[in-house]
């Protein structure tokens, strides 16, 4: 199913706050397949149960998205309702993203109101034959378009000055995300999960937390220094070495302690050659370039 339009006519996310968010805490519990042998959002007995749980509108359009599905992911749908749009994501129960995520609601309960991040509204467990077979993520999409196609186009349009500025308000940015979650690292944080929307005075939303607090083998600002030298490689721009000093600055000006800062070099356990470069993120994604998630 394709939707057509936004709830407010524009092409990028809304920042409403969504309706579900008053409706029962996080957890929504489980989500029944039925008959079915997958899982379709648009089936009615699926999507009858999505609209009772989340309080969206039986006519809320939801659209698959192409091109997120492999290993442990197993599809995301954009929802589009009258009241807001969100972003729906199936990942299999292996990889304990509903326990994640109910994990740092019972650590820090204020993570759900924080606008910093795009932080699940709700998460399911998504059962067939009573067994649970998948986790179920409903978070906001967030606004304006990711890292990886702002630094692509800046770079590329001769507007490095600009960029610098931003990648140093984004280790600002990090420095008190970091302070306010006690050191704690997001995990992923890399350009493809750091959305900027110049619209509203240069916000910054960061997506995908389920890895938030977990251990690690490189620090959020090496995975994205790191990153960001493979994307630098790839644009064939040779911007890298002022935009590595911008984020650090950044960071260690707001407070970033200076062991963040480290040698560039992937060393991440949980890299995965998915993109052209055979590095873990892709790079120049038209797809995600053009939905803004």
């Amino acid at each position: 199913m394709q939707c057509k339009g936004g709830p407010d006519g524009a092409s990028q996310g809304s920042c409403l706050v969504p309706p579900m968010q008053s409706k029962g805490g996080l957890d929504g519990g489980d989500l029944d397949l039925g008959s079915s042998s997958k899982f379709d959002p648009n089936l009615p007995g699926i999507k009858q149960q999505l609209v009772a749980k989340l309080g969206i509108s039986p006519n809320a359009c939801m659209e698959s998205l192409g091109g997120f599905s492999g290993g442990l992911n197993s599809g995301v749908w954009k929802i589009r309702d009258p009241q807001g749009e969100y972003v729906m994501k199936l990942v299999q129960s292996s990889k304990g993203e509903r326990s994640a995520f109910l994990r740092l609601t019972q650590e820090h309960p204020s993570i759900t109101s924080d606008t910093t991040v795009a932080f699940p509204i709700k998460v399911f467990s998504v059962k067939s034959g009573g067994a649970t077979c998948h986790d179920l993520v409903v978070m906001p999409r967030a606004p304006g378009k990711d890292m990886a196609a702002i630094i692509g186009r800046m770079s590329q349009t001769g507007k490095t000055a600009e960029l610098l500025q931003i990648l140093r308000k984004l280790g600002t940015m990090l420095a008190e995300f970091h302070s306010r979650y006690a050191g704690k690292q997001h995990g992923d944080f890399q350009p493809q999960n750091i959305f900027y929307d110049d619209s509203q005075g240069g916000r910054f939303t960061f997506v995908d937390m389920s890895g938030m607090g977990a251990a690690y083998q490189e620090t959020d600002l090496q995975h994205f220094t790191n990153s960001l030298q493979l994307l630098s490689q790839f644009l064939g721009g040779g911007f890298f070495g002022q935009a590595k000093q911008a984020i650090e600055a950044g960071y260690t000006g707001a407070g970033g302690h200076s062991t963040s800062v480290g040698a560039v070099g992937p060393t991440s356990a949980n890299a995965k050659p998915v993109g052209p470069m055979g590095s873990w993120f892709s790079p120049l994604s038209a797809r995600r370039f053009s939905l803004g998630w």
